[in-house]
């Protein structure tokens, strides 16, 4: 079973170190303006923040023609789509272009819930959001995602410390 784990952590290990957060917001709709806003202020931290962001996983996304720099949510997405930014436009604006996004990629590929619905406009409602941190692991050294018996906690706290920079956004926007 060992020489089975370290052959495939060999052969299929990536060099991303992948943290998964699920953010909702309290009034049941992730897709308007201020709950949007609140999440592109948490990435701005998290990519700013003088440790971890130095470890983010940077690529370029051929969809969008961009480079990411450790993030890319919904609200990114939709924020480059509009000539104004999230901030500068209104809700309905917002749901346009995530219904476009929706019609394009699908909901699961740009990170909504299973629980999306439409409004009486016939407009997109999302009560939470998958949001992918991508952070290198060259630079972290974790090592595969295989389980480890024994070894340390360094890959959660890693990922509690990414949480809590997200956190400190909606703290700051607020």
């Amino acid at each position: 079973v060992f020489d089975a784990r370290d052959t495939i952590e060999d052969e299929f290990s990536s060099s991303i170190f992948t943290t998964f957060l699920i953010v909702e917001d309290r009034e049941g709709d992730m897709l308007r303006s201020e709950p949007l806003q609140v999440l592109l202020t948490g990435e701005t931290e998290l990519r700013t923040d003088p440790e971890i962001g130095p470890t983010l996983f940077t690529y370029f996304d051929t969809d969008e023609l961009v480079e990411i720099v450790g993030v890319q949510s919904i609200a990114g997405l939709i924020d480059r789509r509009l000539p104004n930014g999230v901030a500068g436009s209104t809700d309905t604006e917002v749901k346009q272009v995530a219904a476009q996004l929706i019609d394009e990629r699908g909901p699961s590929e740009i990170g909504l819930s299973a629980q999306l619905t439409t409004n009486a406009d016939g407009l997109p409602v999302a009560p939470a959001v998958l949001v992918p941190v991508l952070s290198d692991d060259s630079i972290l050294g974790f090592g595969g995602g295989g389980v480890r018996l024994g070894t340390d906690t360094a890959p959660e706290e890693y990922s509690r410390d990414v949480l809590e920079i997200i956190r400190q956004g909606e703290t700051q926007y607020q």
